[in-house]
């Protein structure tokens, strides 16, 4: 549902009537929506880092931008997700906020591979850095006012710019 249907339009009775299972059972292993849409979030993102190149042909930069490209391409063929991803960070369900860091967790260590030749907290900062472009162009994106385009161009840019050749 959080692929097909707007993050404020879910109820978690449709949920558990989508599921076939009780409303109470949902609420048994589920504090709120946020804590079962985050881990949605988690499940849908799970792949992720298993479909990061770290071939030792590709440049430091190249991995980076086909790295952070393919997260850019996950969240604009699905738009409601990165809709749920915004509306989980600032959920306030203890249970939500821990898998969410988790998510972010797992997404920092996938980036963070594109870059495993160059020290801890060079590779942190650019993860940061890299990761805040990536958010703010999708936001971007999804507000109407950057085309995929602009993404990619602002990523590819951003890579360029960080990452010592």
């Amino acid at each position: 549902m959080m692929i097909e249907v707007d993050y404020a339009h879910i109820q978690v009775k449709d949920v558990a009537e989508r599921a076939g299972v009780a409303l109470g059972t949902l609420y048994r292993y589920f504090s709120s929506k946020d804590h079962l849409m985050a881990c949605a979030l988690l499940e849908w993102s799970s792949s992720f880092a298993e479909r990061v190149d770290q071939s030792g042909t590709a440049t430091a930069v190249e991995r980076v931008k086909a790295v952070y490209g393919r997260a850019a391409r996950a969240f604009e063929n699905e738009p409601r997700v990165f809709d749920a991803l915004m509306q989980l960070q600032a959920s306030r369900d203890p249970q939500a906020t821990a898998l969410f860091s988790e998510f972010g967790d797992r997404q920092t260590a996938a980036f963070g591979a594109a870059l495993d030749e160059l020290p801890a907290d060079t590779r942190t900062d650019i993860v940061d850095i890299m990761s805040a472009v990536l958010s703010e162009s999708l936001r971007g994106c999804q507000q109407g006012n950057r085309t995929r385009a602009d993404v990619r161009r602002r990523i590819d840019r951003a890579a360029e710019l960080l990452i010592p050749a």
